[in-house]
């Protein structure tokens, strides 16, 4: 027992902790460059910056242990001099991460890191008859909980930052215990004063993960959804189709288009145009959701693929045009089509559409079958 408290207090402890450190910080400073190169905001650049610094700062404590000549004291001050300067420039990235912030936020900050570049001044440290480490301490101290209140209330992943806060924190309270509360530090103040860094260095890790998925999730969704309705885009349902098919799958294809569209915008406006479009959408996807997936085609022209074959195209129309007529100002033509062998995505989609389009002519507000309307000649193709 006594040997594992000796390695964990001893040179050996600080290298372990300080790599573990260093790996998890260089994941995240390759994880911000990349996201800097392709996407160029402040926040990538400003946490990229304070990760190289800090992988710095925790590089030092390695550098003493191998071929560190000088004072192990200012290589020690000197690394915690970089570590409270990126500290700062960190808690900037992470709060432009989520929001933009203001001239007076900004100079805040500037005027944080000047004073944390300013404190290490020999002579404006001694005037105070105070060591210069001692104010460096308390200062990070007094960062943590700014950063707390100031900083905190913006990041999304709220409780893991506060707890990182506080991990620092307590990191800085073990530092000042182990240096100026015994003459020989106690094993439990110093362990937690190496190895709460590691753990806090992964929490900051998760944040970062979490915020870099919520971008990803984001950036996908806009690449495959339409942005007024929320439904999936034609390219998208064209693919999804298209994978059915090639598996075989034996889906349908719902084809609906509001009635009289292009008078509802010239009498009521474009806004109320919007509007329809958007809950004619809700309707489509509420229908579908468990049992397929809705897309917007093109203009007022929505569709729904319907992969369970245990719910009926024709029912899912007609429940689709009865909520639309109930719920909404408009109405809907609707068209549906099966897959048999042999058909392409463009051409089921082309029944429904013409399925949809006999609709029109034939009165509007109805859901029609493609095979029906098609006759003999469409149920021998598809018995075929």
């Amino acid at each position: 027992m006594n040997h594992t408290w000796n390695w964990i207090t001893g040179p050996e402890g600080r290298l372990f902790s300080s790599g573990l450190t260093l790996v998890i910080l260089a994941l995240l400073l390759a994880m911000t460059y990349r996201l800097l190169v392709t996407r160029r905001r402040k926040a990538y650049f400003s946490l990229s910056v304070s990760l190289g610094f800090l992988m710095g700062a925790y590089g030092l404590p390695i550098l003493a242990e191998y071929g560190w000549t000088g004072s192990r004291d200012e290589l020690d001050y000197t690394a915690q001099v970089i570590e409270t300067g990126a500290f700062v420039l960190l808690n900037l990235g992470l709060l432009q991460l989520y929001k933009a912030p203001g001239g007076r936020e900004r100079m805040r900050f500037y005027l944080l890191l000047t004073v944390a570049l300013v404190l290490p001044a020999r002579q404006w440290v001694h005037a105070y008859e105070l060591p210069a480490d001692v104010l460096l301490d308390l200062y990070r101290c007094l960062l943590a909980v700014y950063f707390f209140f100031s900083v905190g209330p913006f990041i999304r992943e709220n409780r893991k930052y506060k707890l990182f806060l506080g991990l620092f924190l307590l990191t800085e309270l073990m530092h000042l215990d182990n240096t100026y509360g015994h003459e020989v530090p106690k094993a439990l103040p110093l362990l937690l004063e190496r190895f709460l860094p590691v753990a806090g260095a992964f929490l900051l890790f998760l944040i970062f993960l979490n915020r870099l998925v919520e971008i990803l999730q984001s950036t996908y969704r806009s690449a495959i959804t339409d942005g007024l309705t929320g439904l999936y885009n034609r390219r998208h349902f064209l693919n999804v189709l298209a994978r059915y098919l090639k598996h075989g799958i034996p889906v349908s294809v719902v084809f609906s288009d509001i009635d009289n569209f292009k008078k509802l915008n010239d009498t009521k406006g474009h806004q109320t145009g919007d509007d329809m479009l958007a809950a004619v959408a809700r309707i489509l996807q509420e229908e579908s959701e468990e049992a397929g997936l809705a897309g917007r085609y093109g203009g007022e022209e929505m569709v729904v693929l319907l992969a369970d074959t245990s719910v009926d195209a024709g029912a899912l129309a007609e429940r689709i045009r009865s909520r639309v007529e109930e719920e909404t100002q408009v109405t809907v033509s609707l068209g549906y089509s099966t897959y048999s062998s042999g058909l392409t995505p463009e051409q089921l989609i082309k029944q429904a559409d013409a399925a949809m389009y006999h609709a029109k002519q034939s009165g509007k507000n109805q859901a029609v079958d493609y095979e029906a309307m098609a006759g003999p000649k469409a149920r021998q193709r598809k018995r075929g």
